[in-house]
């Protein structure tokens, strides 16, 4: 029974993770518009920060997300990313664009997601158990 208890704590807090990371980005996005509307970046720098805030906003997902996972920590990271990526997908795909035509952003936008999951995973401290703890 913990075994599986364990698996559905890791789907949920992946789940939590992908959702945490779309909220993340979009909110980015939205930051980007801004920035570029009003010239203070310009447009043809608009594809590194949409990869900028994919690589950031899977960090920030996983790192608030996916804390007290040991051993999962990568898969976790790796899930997440892979989670944000499909849906990203999904939504290029449904609002009318070809594959050919969103390849090249989103291989971009992979990488720098993975990027992103990748060094969250590495980088994330477990949550110290209440065994460990020094009582005083």
């Amino acid at each position: 029974m913990p075994k599986k208890e364990s698996q559905q704590q890791l789907w949920r807090s992946a789940a939590y993770c992908v959702l945490c990371t779309l909220g993340i980005y979009l909110i980015m996005q939205c930051l980007n518009a801004l920035l570029v509307a009003r010239e203070v970046v310009g447009e043809g720098s608009t594809a590194i920060l949409i990869w900028a805030s994919a690589g950031i906003a899977t960090l920030a997902g996983v790192l608030l997300m996916g804390r007290g996972w040991r051993t999962r920590r990568l898969l976790l990271g790796g899930g997440c990313a892979l989670g944000f990526l499909l849906i990203l997908l999904l939504c290029a795909l449904v609002s009318g664009g070809s594959l050919g035509a969103i390849g090249g952003q989103l291989a971009g936008t992979a990488v720098a997601s993975l990027a992103g999951g990748t060094l969250a995973a590495l980088i994330a401290q477990p949550r110290k158990s209440r065994k460990n703890r020094k009582h005083r």
